[in-house]
């Protein structure tokens, strides 16, 4: 889901996963990396192609990006979470104030 076209994810509020290609295929198996958006600090090309990701835990993580590329993600990421935000919060802030109605079936 969302790895073929590289589409960030929303798990759930402030949660949300961006997909980049961190290594080479080897036989089947995937080279995409999946990293917490609010955990991505800066990017720093090292190449046309190669930018490297700092992560708020002091981690460097190569990717197979354009540095472009990787501020396009992460603005793709935050524009998802905010179209998850419009959806989800009327919902959310029922169920906070306990305003939502719970049914139940007796049987």
């Amino acid at each position: 889901m969302g790895k073929k076209q590289l589409v960030p994810i929303v798990l759930s509020y402030g949660f949300t996963i961006i997909p980049f290609n961190v290594r080479e295929p080897v036989g089947r198996q995937s080279r995409v990396g999946w990293f917490v958006s609010r955990e991505i600090e800066q990017f720093r090309q090292r190449s046309p192609q190669c930018t490297t990701i700092h992560l708020l835990s002091g981690h460097q993580i190569p990717v197979f990006h354009s540095r472009k590329f990787c501020i396009d993600q992460l603005k793709n990421a935050k524009w998802i979470e905010m179209c998850y935000g419009e959806i989800h919060e009327p919902h959310r802030r029922q169920w906070i104030n306990g305003s939502a109605v719970c049914e139940t079936v007796v049987m």
